[in-house]
């Protein structure tokens, strides 16, 4: 029988075999969790480790790019490079040679594209700095393995920014206490010493000045709109320039411009809108596009896109075949930094654009946008005074009937120094602009720039423009051989008074009307009012006639004279091309008025002497004085505009009461229907007087004589617009003043018994210019006017007019000269084609510049022989496309527009001035002008308008390219030509440079010619360097028996891309972005 009884000895063997069990798992469990503690301990030391590393490399990479820049800057600083001088405060480094605009490049010997500088064994990164690079090339591997081959350096798509091949770089070595340095390896690798290296690093450098920003450049060809011709012609920005000339397809570039421009490239308005800033003329305007255009293309508009960074570039599936050619980076200060040639006899006027500076702290100064709101910053002492250049787009605030609604009347006193008022003068009441002080009083002359700064304001319309035009070049004054008053010549001698004229001419060159804008400035004379040119008709001159008849009796020199009337005709001229633009509005018609004047002193007198005869005096004397100011006015429609284009005429109108067979009835000729002013008809005839054998002439004197011709504006009031023989605001007299000659009724030619009984043979008082009173008038011999033929088809002078010059030596200087050819020709002497040679007008400075013609040949007139209008000055009526274009405002000397076609110009610094919109003080987009790559130029060039339409582009871009780059430089290196300015390359225009005829595609014209300018003034900039830094970084050190510098221990590495931007003239860094580049 089984005994089921329990039995406690049976169970202890159980219990103890349990108890190992139990043990032995929790040894197992301890020893698992120690073994892991360790692995993990360790793993983390190693990820410690690593990590540090890491942190040391990117420390050392930082460090390394902050050495980079400081030796680019202490390049600019370096007194073998700069001249110093202090402005408020503020060092300015102005370079001493052309290359030092430049950054220097050095180990680049061999080198492709922007390559500037290199590490290299014993090459520093500027000339003459101890930071140099060792013998130890990137490519030389490391103890463990590390290095970096030329393709990764230069050409891989992965690593390298793709930007041209050169030498590798070589290591310059980090110690711990002695910088950058190549020391021995006994202490390179010591770790008590100071020379111990704990890292490495080396660098390329790029100038990436010369490529364009693909942020901003290119424009779409088919998809999804075809770009207008005229918006390419232009060149308002790079945003025109022709990117296709670098191998990229016009299917990539439109599609990649499709990506960029989502938003503001759905058609070509808001594409322009983008671009440049200028507001859509005919529909609804983007101002997300707006906005970023006057960002300077800083911010992006919602749903647009952009590279950000190098490598974006370098992704973009459009851009692959050559993003060598393009940026994503570029950055160029918009301050002003034209200075002239030579410190001029007026500093202060014409003073070095980029030292100008604020000389105290300013809480608010106002800066006033396109659209009149206003945006208020604070500056400091020292600060830049011109932060930004001059918008032209807020000429349109200017209208011909006040402020332009929305635009208030504070926005135009502080941005122009206008107030809105009226002037009266000789019975008509012009609406005008008042220039005034910023406070709303009168203002008697424009402030310098400097006196401005003191003001803690930024300076207006007129005082910019004051800056930019040479003093020296304006204020030319008639002389006293002219028919002009003391007070005239004084008014001519007063330059801030022509620049009131330029900018009046400025206004209306850029509004859409034909309604002439009147400006006054108060003088020592009074308040003078000045005109702005429109594209109408001007007083050329005026015709003094007698008509009259006699019978010979008794002795050879006696006559009994039974007839005579004294007459005047106007002249009337337009010397204008054809508008080609729609007008907003033009006068419905224009009236010729003497506005006032006396007659005084007349008396009969033979021309010539005979020995021992007195010149002859009789009774034929007018009751004196004779008033002139009440005779009638006429009118002339605006649909005779047209016919004073052709030739330079009187108004003929066979139904005008005022013609001259009413006025004197035995005038027989064509002219009998010229409109004129009976001045005067004798009575009491018959008389008997003496002469000799030459021709007896009727001479008297006008006091105070003006002719006004105005104009009807759209409410139907009269406006004074031109004038002859002096200015409204003042009292001028033709032969009052000394050295004058008096006013003469005839000249040479027959007797008063066979006078003819016309105006063809009368004597004229003639404008140099009709656009202008500058030199009054001159006194023609002769005005044989039979032929009446076109100016357009005329094959001699016009009209035959001989006149005297108001320049020179004796009363008859230059005489035999022709209006509208004098200081046309050469700039020294030149013949007018009837054997005189004639001398040119010195300016003030005494610098000869040359009118508008001049290239066309040394007879050269503006209206001979001209089968089209492509010659005659334009007035633009639309908003300015280029500061270029200022170039078609006309400068108030006879037959000169602004001058951007000619090394002497005396206006260049407006280009460094005046923007086309507003713009920010940085701005995105400009190459610098001073690139080597011709590829650059010829993008630019490509398309530029010739035409004031756009059309008609540069015939031969490459060309142009070319003669640009033998120039600016010799071999690579910087001639002494070389702009340092966009406005310095006005001097690249010269025919040594530029010869007409010479294969470049260019022909004498003016405006043709300075589409050169025009391509480069808004897309080029020379004072911000704009560069790559590609740098790698490698932490490690020298094991304690390393025999040599290559037996580096790397531990950690890091690279970086550093696109910065640099003020050349400060050192200052205006912006910059560091970007990985890490495989």
């Amino acid at each position: 029988m089984i005994d089921f009884r329990f039995n406690p000895t049976s169970a202890r063997p159980s219990r103890r075999g349990m108890a190992l069990v139990l043990t032995l798992s929790t040894v197992v469990l301890l020893t698992v969790l120690v073994l892991a503690f360790f692995s993990r301990a360790q793993l983390n030391r190693q990820i410690s480790f690593s990590s540090t590393n890491l942190f040391k490399a990117d420390s050392l990479s930082r460090s390394a790019l902050d050495i980079i820049v400081g030796e680019l800057r202490a390049e600019i600083s370096d007194p073998a490079r700069s001249n110093t001088s202090s402005s408020s405060g503020v060092i300015l480094y102005q370079p001493i040679n052309k290359a030092d605009w430049l950054p220097q490049p050095l180990g680049v010997s061999g080198a492709t594209g922007p390559l500037v500088k290199v590490s290299g064994s014993g090459i520093p990164i500027r000339a003459g700095g101890t930071i140099q690079g060792s013998s130890i090339a990137i490519n030389a591997k490391s103890v463990n393995g590390r290095s970096l081959s030329s393709a990764r350096w230069f050409t891989s798509t992965v690593s390298s920014p793709k930007l041209g091949t050169g030498t590798l770089p070589t290591w310059l070595f980090m110690t711990r206490s002695s910088g950058v340095k190549t020391p021995g390896i006994a202490t390179a690798k010591d770790p008590t010493q100071n020379d111990y290296v704990i890292g490495r690093f080396a660098y390329t450098v790029y100038d990436m000045g010369g490529l364009f920003d693909a942020t901003v450049a290119g424009y779409p060809t088919s998809s999804p709109f075809i770009t207008p011709t005229a918006d390419i012609g232009f060149k308002t920005s790079t945003s025109y320039v022709d990117l296709s000339l670098f191998g990229f397809s016009t299917t990539n570039l439109d599609r990649f411009i499709l990506w960029r421009n989502a938003v503001t490239g759905t058609n070509a308005a808001t594409y322009l809108e983008w671009a440049a800033g200028i507001t859509n003329s005919s529909g609804i305007s983007n101002y997300a596009a707006l906005a970023a255009a006057r960002s300077g293309h800083r911010s992006i508009v919602m749903g647009d896109n952009t590279p950000l960074t190098r490598r974006d570039l370098l992704s973009h599936p459009n851009l692959t075949a050559n993003t060598c050619t393009l940026s994503h980076f570029s950055r160029s200060l918009n301050s002003p930094a034209f200075a002239p040639a030579s410190p001029t006899s007026a500093p202060l006027i014409n003073p070095n654009l980029g030292t100008l500076r604020f000389p105290a702290s300013y809480s608010s100064v106002i800066h006033y946008r396109d659209d009149g709101t206003t945006e208020t910053y604070a500056v400091l002492a020292g600060d830049l005074q011109l932060q930004r250049r001059f918008s032209l787009a807020k000429l349109a605030w200017l209208t011909s009937s006040g402020p332009k609604t929305g635009i208030s009347a504070d926005a135009i006193l502080n941005t122009f120094g206008l107030k809105w008022t009226t002037f009266s003068a000789d019975g008509v009441t012009n609406s005008c602009w008042q220039y005034s002080n910023p406070n709303g009083t009168i203002a008697d002359r424009i402030k310098t720039l400097t006196e401005v700064a003191s003001d803690g304001r930024e300076p207006n319309f007129f005082e910019v423009l004051k800056a930019g035009v040479l003093n020296g070049s304006i204020g030319r004054a008639a002389d006293r051989k002219t028919g002009s008053k003391d007070s005239q010549r004084s008014l001519e001698a007063i330059s801030d008074l022509q620049i009131l004229r330029i900018g009046a001419n400025l206004i209306d060159c850029a509004d859409s009307d034909n309604f002439p804008s009147t400006l006054t400035l108060n003088t020592t004379s009074g308040t003078i009012p000045v005109h702005g040119v429109e594209n109408l008709p001007y007083l050329a001159g005026m015709l003094l006639g007698r008509i009259s008849a006699a019978t010979t009796i008794g002795p050879t020199f006696q006559q009994t004279v039974t007839y005579c009337t004294l007459i005047a005709t106007p002249l009337l001229f337009n010397p204008h091309a054809a508008n080609t633009v729609s007008l907003s509005g033009t006068p419905g018609s224009i009236r010729v008025r003497v506005a006032r004047g006396t007659m005084l002193s007349a008396y009969s007198s033979a021309h010539g002497n005979i020995a021992g005869k007195p010149l002859a005096r009789t009774n034929l004397n007018l009751d004196m004085p004779t008033t002139l100011g009440s005779l009638s006015s006429f009118l002339v429609p605006a649909g005779s505009f047209e016919s004073f284009r052709q030739r330079i005429d009187s108004y003929r109108n066979a139904a005008s009461p005022t013609r001259l067979n009413l006025v004197a009835p035995t005038i027989t000729t064509q002219e009998a229907t010229s409109s004129g002013f009976l001045l005067y008809n004798y009575t009491g005839l018959p008389e008997t007087i003496t002469t000799n054998t030459n021709a007896t002439i009727i001479r008297f004197q006008m006091n105070n004589f003006l002719l006004s011709l105005d104009y009807q504006d759209s409410s139907g009031n009269w406006q004074t617009y031109d004038t002859l023989t002096g200015n409204e605001g003042i009292s001028p007299a033709i032969g009052t003043g000394a050295g004058t000659g008096s006013t003469d009724f005839y000249s040479i030619g027959p007797t008063f018994s066979t006078y003819p009984n016309n105006t063809q043979s009368s004597y004229a008082l003639l404008k140099i210019d009709p656009r202008t009173t500058r030199f009054s008038i001159s006194g023609s011999d002769l005005f044989l006017s039979t032929t009446q033929v076109p100016l357009l088809t005329d094959p001699t002078a016009p009209h035959g007019i001989v006149m005297n010059t108001p320049f020179g030596s004796g009363n008859l200087s230059g005489s035999g000269s022709l209006p509208g050819l004098w200081v046309e020709g050469n700039t020294t002497t030149w013949s007018d084609g009837l054997g005189t040679a004639i001398n040119n007008v010195n300016d003030p400075d005494n610098i000869t510049r040359p009118a508008d013609a001049w290239l066309d040949g040394t007879s050269a007139n503006l209206y001979r022989n001209v089968m089209d209008n492509t010659r005659r000055p334009v007035v633009l009526q639309r908003p300015f496309r280029s500061v270029t274009e200022l170039g078609q405002v006309f400068r108030d000397s006879p037959w000169k527009s602004l001058n951007f076609f000619d090394p002497s110009s005396g206006d260049k610094g407006l280009l460094d001035l005046f923007s086309v919109a507003d713009e920010p003080t940085v701005t995105v987009g400009r190459v610098n002008l001073n690139t080597t790559q011709t590829r650059v130029h010829q993008a630019i060039f490509t398309g530029a308008a010739q035409a004031p339409d756009g059309t008609s582009p540069l015939a031969n871009p490459s060309a142009l390219a070319t003669a640009y780059a033998n120039y600016a430089f010799s071999g690579g290196i910087p001639t002494t030509a070389m702009p340092v300015t966009v406005s310095n390359a006005v001097d690249f225009m010269s025919t040594a440079s530029l010869p007409i005829g010479g294969g470049n595609g260019l022909d004498a014209i003016k405006y043709r010619r300075e589409a050169v300018i025009r391509s480069l003034s808004n897309t080029t900039q020379t004072r911000t360097w704009n560069l790559l830094i590609d740098v790698v970084a490698q932490a490690g050190h020298y094991s304690a028996n390393a025999g040599s510098l290559d037996n580096f221990i790397v531990e950690g590495e890091r690279r970086y891309w550093l696109s910065v931007a640099i003020d050349r003239l400060t050192g200052k860094v205006i912006d910059q972005q560091l970007e990985p580049a890490n495989d």
